[in-house]
């Protein structure tokens, strides 16, 4: 619970600062459990693959190999700090309340996914 705690707060630190599209991002606010998590390449480059349940709105009940989001990795400290987050999330099965991504729509055929741009912890 330590740990979970300096995780939320140094993304609290770095996470919002760093998130430079989350101005346009669109926002879901729901109850979403990280059900699947992917490293690797995809696309066009690699990085860290998200799977939500449910999942995000955004993907219009799609998604491109088992994914919905990929964490936007234009910046690097907020990529470090996202991907601390979101694998602390899974490991200790703790709920998301809210994500903040750009894109839409999620498919196979399209090689698309949502970018995350920034998640919320649930209470």
């Amino acid at each position: 619970m330590r740990s979970l705690k300096y995780t939320v707060a140094l993304f609290l630190s770095l996470g919002f600062c760093l998130a430079t599209d989350a101005a346009n991002a669109t926002e879901e606010a729901k109850s979403f459990k990280i059900s699947k998590l992917r490293f690797g390449y995809g696309g066009t480059d690699g990085g860290l693959f998200v799977t939500l349940d449910p999942a995000p709105d955004g993907c219009s009940d799609g998604s491109h190999n088992r994914m919905h989001l990929k964490v936007d990795n234009s910046n690097a400290e907020h990529y470090k700090v996202m991907v601390s987050g979101l694998i602390t999330a899974h490991a200790t099965r703790q709920g998301l309340s809210n994500i903040w991504y750009t894109g839409s729509g999620c498919s196979d055929s399209a090689d698309q996914y949502l970018t995350l741009q920034m998640f919320e912890y649930a209470e």
